[in-house]
């Protein structure tokens, strides 16, 4: 049970740590997330104007709106990242605690070996004892 709880300090201190890291306020951060916006605009009016056969004038109009829209969302978006990976952490090293050994280690391996498979994937880290 102590092995527990200090794995689960752990695992909270972390995710503080990932949680002041992803809350960039830098310049370069801020350009980096007006570069993403833009991308994320660019493409939903692409796919609007197309469909919709927009003039000019629309055009400009939904394209102010959709930044706008995606500029508030940002914030929320890094902030239901970081929780939900948060509470990933935390589950998957509940879960981890509740194993054997060598089943540890299997688990520990079946979650590399999907991290790999799937690039889009980041993986997550357990703390190990």
């Amino acid at each position: 049970m102590k092995n527990v709880f200090i794995a689960l300090a752990i695992v909270l201190g972390l995710c503080l740590q990932s949680a002041m890291a992803q809350t960039d306020t830098t310049k370069a951060g801020k350009e980096k997330v007006k570069a993403e916006v833009s991308k994320e605009v660019k493409a939903e009016l692409a796919k609007i104007s197309k469909e919709l056969q927009l003039t000019a004038d629309q055009n400009a109009q939904i394209k102010t709106l959709l930044t706008e829209e995606m500029e508030k969302l940002e914030p929320l978006r890094k902030e239901y990242e970081a929780t939900s990976q948060r509470i990933r952490v935390e589950s998957r090293a509940k879960m981890r605690a509740v194993l054997t050994p060598d089943q540890q280690k299997h688990w520990d391996m079946m979650k590399q070996t999907k991290a790999a498979s799937d690039k889009r994937l980041e993986p997550v880290k357990v703390p190990t004892k």
